[in-house]
């Protein structure tokens, strides 16, 4: 079972610069389907007993999991998997990066933490761009309009429509 992303204010920004991903991780929970490509459901076995499978992983489940999370992400024409541990960075008992107003949904903070070790570790949180990312996240190609008056004009068409 696919987690259930909550809408994007009940992620908060934090102080490094990484609000262009949290708008990236926001256009991914507004389309399941999308979300379904960069998480994978997967079964994994939780006991010692060949064969006794849990079933699909929910990531709500903090109790059960197996301590490892894959992710799927859009790179050079392909899907690549990234697959990480649950240990996140904190200080003083709280996550540093991305995370829940929920401390029991962490899609967000292991989803973050795959993507920075795909780009090369957390600095690359401190700067970026959303478009960026959501190419990543999507495998789609992203389009920018402006939404000042004259922008946004030149870009409708004769029926008033992009």
């Amino acid at each position: 079972m696919l987690p259930v992303a909550k809408p994007i204010n009940s992620i908060p920004t934090k102080a490094v610069g990484d609000s262009w991903f949290v708008s990236a991780l926001g256009v991914l929970s507004a389309h399941p389907h999308l979300l379904e490509k960069v998480i994978p459901k997967w079964s994994w076995n939780h006991t010692e007993e060949p064969g006794k499978q849990l079933g699909m992983y929910n990531f709500r489940d903090t109790e059960r999991h197996p301590g490892i999370f894959r992710f799927r992400f859009y790179r050079f024409g392909e899907w690549i998997e990234v697959v990480i541990d649950d240990y996140l960075p904190a200080r003083n008992g709280q996550l540093i990066y991305t995370h829940s107003k929920d401390p029991k949904e962490m899609w967000c903070s292991l989803l973050e933490k795959a993507y920075t070790k795909l780009c090369g570790g957390y600095r690359v949180l401190e700067t970026g761009a959303a478009s960026d990312s959501i190419v990543d996240l999507t495998g789609t190609v992203p389009e920018t309009i402006e939404l000042n008056k004259e922008g946004i004009s030149g870009q409708l068409g004769e029926n008033g429509k992009f």
